[in-house]
């Protein structure tokens, strides 16, 4: 479990990096900012793991 937090941490870091920022509504990610396509997929491959993680 440890390579999937170091790895969702680093993912976020790198939203943070690009302007954007990560909300959880109701248990769902919401994305705010502009993100390139690839991150956004990224976010969206992992959208569950990250919604446990920010809580």
């Amino acid at each position: 479990m440890n390579g999937v937090r170091k790895s969702l941490r680093l993912l976020i870091e790198e939203v943070n990096r690009r302007g954007g920022r990560l909300e959880v509504q109701d248990s769902m990610v919401r994305v705010r900012g502009d993100l390139p396509a690839p991150l956004l997929l990224k976010l969206h491959r992992n959208r569950r793991h990250i919604a446990s993680a920010i809580r």
